[in-house]
């Protein structure tokens, strides 16, 4: 409990320090929106937009009729009873060069309202993880204090990056849906906590985290959308279930190999017995890795279909690496991972994946590119080097002109914000996170083996 608590001062410390930052640059007199912008949501009629039409309208008949568009389409979102997110929402209306010298005129929110966003979401925060470690000690649950300090520093780090990155007044408050997720997964992981797996039915079942996963993936397929024009489907509704995905793979293949780990190991593949040139070789049975290759295989088609290469690599990855632990030898391992390197090389050379062919082109040139979105990881490197060893301090930084810094370029807006030693914290907190045993507690297949049977540590 101590070490949670402390964690939270330190939560609160940070958040406080990046409210600080952000309102401090805002409130700057040197700011452009320094002269009273109006608030689009609680502006009245459409007298006071004329004014601001002044800027990009010199004609009196044109100014006119721009700011009555303007005030109907407000109208028409107040009848929905929501009130405009950003400023961004009125985008549409005007030409982007219009939009962007009427933008620090407008405003969404007050500063007072903006504090109490902050306060309260912080305060949702800080009290989900409180809450978590209280039905832990009145349940008497075990649990390891450590890794859950590493998860609640690195989502406050998250959470101080993402509320200094959005202008207060104008932009979505992308915190307030961090905070919710943040506080989603903590009921979450608690609630899986009460669970006696030990005694649960479903533990005999491995297959059902990969029949979820396919079933989110064909989902995606049906229904899912791309991040702007991508053709990669990430996108079902607001939410992107492929972390949930690679999470149910990498469960997937750590049940499996947890119960098939001795039979892996233990009973040889009688296909190259035969011969004293391949005796050496030592390989499992079929039957115990073809349904895992099946599975795995299913999934990189459907990845494949999505156009989402990363969790295909990642499978590949994962896959390798549980392999190599159960089978207790590296040399198919090693092997596989060779031929995923070459299977990715020949995939580029013959372009067979527009997307793939892009990424290589993004890291072979970052400076000077024309692949669509391939200067982000130039902003990105730029981030990283403006942050420096100690970084520009929360709330200090740019990065709102960090394309995707609230969700791909994350690490390089704490990289900004809070520099090489920021990183350097971020690094060695989520390595200091121990990694779960995973335990069987389902039927064990059993079988004889022959103590005999040679053995070699290669394959």
């Amino acid at each position: 409990m101590l070490s949670i608590a402390a964690t939270s001062c330190v939560a609160m410390l940070a958040i406080a320090l990046a409210y600080a930052g952000r309102t401090n640059v805002f409130e700057h007199p040197g700011h452009a929106a320094a002269a009273a912008p109006i608030n689009l949501n609680t502006v009245a009629d459409a007298r006071p937009l004329e004014a601001v039409m002044a800027t990009v309208f010199s004609d009196a008949n044109d100014r006119q009729p721009a700011a009555q568009r303007l005030f109907q389409f407000l109208g028409d979102e107040r009848q929905k009873t929501r009130p405009l997110p950003n400023v961004g929402a009125i985008a549409p209306l005007f030409s982007p060069a219009d939009f962007a010298k009427m933008k620090p005129l407008f405003t969404v929110r007050t500063t007072d309202e903006f504090r109490r966003q902050v306060v309260l979401f912080g305060c949702i925060y800080i009290l989900a993880f409180q809450a978590a470690m209280l039905v832990w000690r009145l349940r008497g649950i075990r649990t390891d204090p450590l890794l859950v300090a590493v998860a609640h520093l690195l989502t406050a780090i998250g959470f101080a990056v993402l509320l200094s990155r959005a202008d207060p007044l104008r932009d979505s408050l992308t915190f307030v849906r961090f905070a919710e997720g943040t506080v989603a997964g903590v009921a979450v992981m608690t609630a899986v906590s009460l669970v006696d797996f030990g005694a649960a039915g479903f533990m005999t079942l491995s297959y059902l985290p990969l029949i979820v996963a396919l079933s989110l993936s064909v989902l995606l397929i049906l229904f899912g959308s791309g991040p702007g024009t991508s053709g990669a489907k990430v996108n079902l509704g607001p939410v992107q279930p492929i972390e949930a995905i690679r999470l149910l793979l990498a469960l997937f293949l750590a049940g499996l190999f947890a119960r098939r780990w001795e039979l892996l190991r233990e009973i040889r593949s009688p296909m190259f017995r035969g011969s004293r040139w391949t005796r050496w070789i030592n390989l499992p049975r079929a039957e115990y890795v073809i349904p895992v290759l099946a599975g795995v295989g299913l999934a990189l088609v459907f990845f494949y279909i999505q156009k989402d290469l990363g969790p295909a690599l990642f499978l590949c990855c994962v896959f390798l690496a549980t392999y190599a632990v159960a089978r207790g030898r590296v040399g198919m391992a090693i092997a596989g991972l060779a031929l995923l390197i070459l299977g990715f090389y020949v995939g580029y050379r013959l372009n067979i994946s527009q997307t793939l062919a892009e990424r290589v082109r993004m890291w072979q040139s970052p400076w000077d590119n024309a692949v669509p979105g391939g200067d982000q990881v130039t902003h990105a490197i730029w981030a990283l080097a403006t942050g420096g060893s100690f970084g520009t301090g929360l709330g200090f930084g740019d990065t709102r002109y960090l394309p995707a810094g609230h969700t791909d370029l994350i690490l390089a807006a704490i990289g900004e914000e809070l520099g090489a030693a920021g990183l350097l914290l971020v690094a060695v907190r989520a390595r200091s996170s121990p990694g779960a045993a995973s335990a069987s507690h389902g039927s064990r297949e059993t079988t004889t083996v022959s103590s005999s049977a040679p053995r070699s540590r290669c394959f």
